[in-house]
């Protein structure tokens, strides 16, 4: 969607948050896969910056010149604020790229990643427990399977009565 308005970007990840102290997730996306790598704060000064800021850090190779990011031929590398999670990492091989108005299109996108993660995650939940719902139902047909073959479905529905109205 990016390069459609002419912002030419090679990898756009999400670094969230961790329990740990000065440590990020990094999820990477790659073409239908994502990866999750947990990533030490000061390694990557840009992500460092904009986590504890909240604001966008845009750096180029000589902004840290010794950094082994630079040896994968990257140009510069993004790093947006993105609500509620942490931030996108975005890193581009072209310069060109990395200027005032791509950055507001990044800091436009950023609260979309954010509602859509939490649709992801939101989806997530309902599946788990329709799963759950369902697994019980499994489990429920089959002790009422057991109780009839037993003779004992009577007691069941008693105790299940019981269990729902105790007065």
């Amino acid at each position: 969607e990016l390069n459609a308005l002419e912002i030419e970007t090679t990898d756009i990840s999400l670094q969230l948050a961790s329990e740990k102290i000065d440590v990020y997730l990094q999820v990477n996306f790659a073409r239908n896969e994502s990866f999750i790598h947990e990533r030490v704060m000061a390694d990557h000064p840009w992500v460092e910056q904009a986590m504890r800021t909240n604001s966008s850090a845009v750096f180029f190779p000589e902004d840290c010149p010794t950094h082994r990011h630079w040896k994968f031929g990257f140009n510069w590398v993004a790093e947006i604020p993105v609500p509620g999670l942490g931030t996108m990492g975005v890193t581009s091989k072209t310069r060109a790229s990395a200027d005032e108005e791509h950055i507001k299109v990044f800091e436009q996108f950023a609260p979309l990643v954010s509602l859509a993660y939490r649709r992801v995650e939101d989806f997530e939940a309902l599946r788990k427990q329709q799963e759950a719902e369902h697994l019980f139902a499994q489990k429920l047909a089959a002790l009422h399977a057991i109780t009839r073959e037993c003779g004992l479905e009577k007691s069941l529905d008693d105790g299940c009565r019981k269990a729902i109205d105790p007065g």
